[in-house]
This record gives C-alpha cells, sequence and structure tokens, in this order.
C-alpha cells in the first residue's frame, strides 16, 4: 500500500525505462513532434530529476508505503514485489512484464495528456450509449440452455 502520489516519470523509472527520451517514446508513440505534449510533460521530467536509476525509483516508491523502515535492500524486493502483483495486474503479474506495463502506462497518460489540452475529446464511459443492455428474455433464454 503506498500512501502518497507517485510521479509518473518516477513509476516508469521504477519499470526500468530510465532515460527521459525513452519515456517520451513510450508517451508519445504516435506523434513524436507533438511540443504540446511536451510542454506538459516537462514538469513531471523536472520533478524526477533527482531520480536516476531504477533502484533510486523502487526506493522512492517504497519509502511512501510501509517498507518505510526496511533496509534499502529490503524496500527495494518490497516496490518490486508490489508493481509485479499489485500495478497494473491485468497487463501482468510476471516478473518480466515491466516492458508490457510502461508500455501500457505511456498509452494512458498519452490519452490523459492529449484530453488534457484538448487535442481529442474527453471519453464519458457513464453514457447511457455506451452501455451494453441484455433484454430479460435473452437472458432468461441464455440461463435455461
Amino acid at each position: 500500500m503506498i500512501r502518497e502520489s507517485i510521479p509518473l516519470v518516477i513509476l516508469f523509472r521504477a519499470l526500468n525505462c530510465i532515460s527521459d527520451r525513452h519515456i517520451l517514446v513510450r508517451i508519445c508513440f504516435d506523434c513524436p513532434d507533438d511540443q504540446d505534449m511536451r510542454e506538459a510533460l516537462r514538469p513531471s521530467l523536472e520533478e524526477a530529476k533527482i531520480i536516476q536509476t531504477q533502484e533510486d525509483a523502487l526506493d522512492y516508491i517504497a519509502k511512501r508505503g510501509i517498507a518505510q523502515t526496511y533496509v534499502k535492500e529490503k524496500r527495494i524486493i518490497y516496490a518490486k514485489l508490489l508493481l509485479e502483483t499489485e500495478f497494473l495486474p491485468h497487463v501482468s503479474t510476471k516478473s518480466n512484464g515491466s516492458l508490457q506495463k510502461s508500455f501500457f502506462l505511456g498509452y494512458m497518460a498519452n490519452k490523459l495528456i492529449k484530453a488534457s489540452i484538448g487535442t481529442i475529446a474527453e471519453d464519458d464511459r457513464d453514457y447511457y450509449g455506451k452501455k451494453r443492455l441484455d433484454m430479460a428474455g435473452l437472458l432468461l433464454s441464455s440461463h435455461f440452455r
């Protein structure tokens, strides 16, 4: 359990996406020269300048959780386990799933940034027109088959 918010770039570094260039490639995959997206990411990149390695990022994450009193090695193991099992478990729960998780995190950040700068319209997933409705007759027939 993590008690504080974790900056996006530090989360990427914890998923073994170390350099700023690789992080920008993960997020700006469809428009690598989009200056608006790069400007939106600049504060997050500047905030995470103090964390430059995966070990430092994992230690940063573990210090915000319940493992803050452990020694550094145990904190890193705790943070790795936390990222493997609790962070995006629908993508992967394996120890080598950090690549898939970093791509999915980049996709989510891409959508959020594009919606915030107005490039795409916001989605409303609770809109009634997007719901799948099954009528009672269909549900009863599938139940008795």
